[in-house]
């Protein structure tokens, strides 16, 4: 690790004495923020592994970020200034872990994410002013974290842009927040923006969902489980959300009715058979829960600003 404290500058023999370093951590203090050159930094150290750069302060992250080729977990987190990641950081074939929380200038993710092929946590929690997920985002098959997927659409450009990314293949993913905050609900009907929300309930291995700030929504049904008309018919047994445990709805102000059409079904299916904590918030209109829920005694509910506190 390398500590710098006051207006301490980066110490230049990290580059001389350390060529084949495999793990870096720069403490910078978390009050003084010396600014750090990357540059030379990724020309000496390409062993890298490792590499965190939290609360450093950096404004741009240089193209020849390539050179670190064998790094497996990068660190950009609380680096308030970063407006935009480069392509090149898309070449990392080995890397597993890229954490960009917080890095709240970020506007946009590079159009080829979905080359990084090992990924397996994508950590971008706080990442407010990103509108959209590139539709690469499908590539990444090993996915197993991603703790938000953003859906900001402020024109018909923006939908685009959103439909047809598919969660299908993301066999390992377990964690998701999908958020609508922000999107321009007096131009759109939420209601209709959710055919452009991919099928959730087929995700094998999702335990964790947040959606939040639809605004618009009056009703939530089959669409929400990814359960398609064809199927409702069929005598094949479907489990939806099979694995998931905690559930959260935040600020649906005109959400009414919650209900799924599964009464006629020839097969079995099952709802959200492990789910332990459902928490709903900012919904004053919701009334009610669907039936299956409702009877699910070691279901635990938090409700907050909905009337659902005798359910």
């Amino acid at each position: 690790m390398i500590k710098i404290q006051e207006e301490a500058s980066f110490p230049s023999s990290i580059y001389t004495r350390n060529t084949f370093l495999r793990s870096l951590v720069v403490d910078c203090n978390y009050g003084t923020y010396p600014k750090i050159v990357l540059s030379k930094l990724v020309d000496q150290l390409t062993c890298l592994r490792s590499l965190s750069l939290n609360k450093c302060s950096i404004e741009e992250i240089p193209l020849e970020i390539n050179k670190l080729i064998h790094l497996r977990y990068l660190d950009l987190s609380e680096n308030n200034n970063i407006e935009k990641l480069p392509d090149t950081l898309c070449e990392f074939y080995n890397l597993q872990i890229l954490d960009i929380s917080w890095c709240g200038a970020l506007r946009k993710l590079p159009q080829g994410i979905g080359n990084l092929i090992n990924l397996r946590h994508l950590l971008n929690w706080g990442i407010n002013n990103i509108r959209y997920m590139p539709k690469s985002l499908q590539q990444l098959t090993g996915l197993r974290i991603l703790l938000l997927f953003v859906i900001k659409l402020e024109n018909l450009i923006d939908a685009e842009n959103v439909k047809g990314i598919g969660f299908n293949n993301k066999e390992n993913l377990r964690d998701l927040d999908v958020d609508f905050e922000g999107s321009m609900n007096e131009v759109h009907d939420d209601e209709e923006l959710l055919e452009y929300l991919p099928p959730l309930g087929n995700l094998p291995s999702l335990e964790i969902l947040l959606v939040v700030g639809m605004k618009s929504v009056k009703r939530v049904d089959n669409e929400f489980l990814g359960i398609e008309s064809d199927a409702i018919s069929s005598s094949t047994s479907i489990i939806a959300f099979p694995k998931l445990k905690f559930l959260s709805f935040w600020r649906m102000e005109e959400w009414e009715e919650w209900n799924y059409d599964i009464t006629n079904r020839v097969g079995d299916i099952s709802v959200m058979p492990s789910l332990k904590t459902l928490e709903i918030s900012g919904c004053p209109k919701l009334t009610s829960l669907p039936n299956h829920l409702r009877q699910m005694s070691t279901l635990k509910k938090e409700f907050y600003n909905c009337p659902l506190h005798d359910e």
